[in-house]
């Protein structure tokens, strides 16, 4: 969307860019039309009324469908004044360092205060189910200016995680499955830590910061509960997001399998025993592989349910 002419420059010769005038080398000038980037590659672009810009083209992986259906394409909002939930014991939040909630691997998240908003769910049919964030608003740093680096909204970050029952004065009971970060994973065949861009079949940027977890689910009713990784009290939130933000969020499984609800979680207070990072729950794990990928599983004794988990790998840089 420039006027005049530029001059275009592949430094690395890659042979992946080209106009109307032909393959672009390290001296093409070339007048404003159509530029055609066929794969990985820097151009730098020269007018003679603006100084240069470096254009990064990056060929984002074809994420494949979930199995199933999708059954939900939805979102939450968490409002500027949106409640507040409080995961870990005085001990983990006084050290700073993360944890794994209700002592389950890819349930990490810095322990303390954090806004959040719910998305409750019926299930009607045993199954694997998996929920993605799609997409967030505002706009993922990493997505809208890569070069800019990561930009420190706090829902650029976000954890999803999924509940028999949200008991919101113990956060960390009850969580069946949950997970911070897509590139901490590996499935499918495909590390998603690289690349950290990934296109889905209906056209969502998803970048490796969102979430994406897959769980084996019994008939009945479930929470998910969307909040960030880092800390956020209710005063920093309503500070720093006077417009709230949104998590854009899917969920596939079995035809007909789930059915978006409208309840809100409950408030009991805590056991006693806050060993697991506030959750008097106990939860023992298996090696016993299901029939997603290349996940390993793990089984929630008592809950009927199971959860895919990978390895974990911690990348947030928030």
């Amino acid at each position: 969307n420039c006027s005049g002419s530029i001059t275009l420059s592949d430094p690395g010769v890659t042979g992946n860019a080209s106009t109307g005038a032909g393959v672009i080398d390290d001296s093409a000038t070339a007048a404003i039309g159509t530029m055609t980037v066929t794969g990985d590659t820097l151009i730098v672009m020269v007018d003679v009324d603006h100084d240069y810009a470096y254009l990064n083209f990056v060929t984002p992986f074809d994420m494949p469908d979930p199995d199933g259906v999708q059954l939900a394409d939805s979102s939450q909002e968490l409002t500027a004044d949106a409640p507040a939930a409080v995961w870990g014991t005085k001990h983990q939040i006084a050290s700073g360092n993360e944890i794994e909630i209700g002592g389950m691997n890819e349930c990490g998240i810095i322990p303390g205060e954090h806004v959040y908003a719910t998305q409750s769910f019926t299930v009607s049919t045993a199954g694997d189910y998996t929920f993605r964030i799609t997409g967030t608003d505002p706009v993922s740093g990493i997505l809208e200016s890569p070069f800019s680096g990561y930009t420190g909204h706090a829902l650029e970050d976000p954890m999803v995680a999924l509940y028999s029952t949200f008991n919101t004065l113990d956060p960390s009971s009850d969580i069946v499955g949950c997970n911070d970060d897509l590139n901490d994973l590996s499935f499918g065949g495909h590390d998603y830590s690289d690349p950290a861009y990934n296109l889905s079949q209906q056209g969502d940027y998803i970048e490796g910061h969102f979430s994406y977890f897959s769980a084996t689910l019994d008939p009945g009713d479930y929470m998910l509960v969307f909040t960030t990784w880092s800390e956020n009290n209710q005063t920093d939130w309503a500070t720093n997001s006077p417009d709230g933000a949104t998590a854009y969020f899917d969920a596939w499984g079995p035809v007909g399998g789930l059915t978006l609800t409208d309840e809100d979680p409950i408030a009991v207070e805590p056991p006693k025993d806050h060993s697991n990072g506030g959750s008097g729950s106990t939860l023992a794990f298996t090696g016993v592989d299901p029939s997603f990928g290349l996940w390993t599983a793990a089984f929630l004794i008592g809950t009927g349910v199971t959860i895919t988990i990978a390895r974990r790998r911690r990348q947030s840089s928030n």
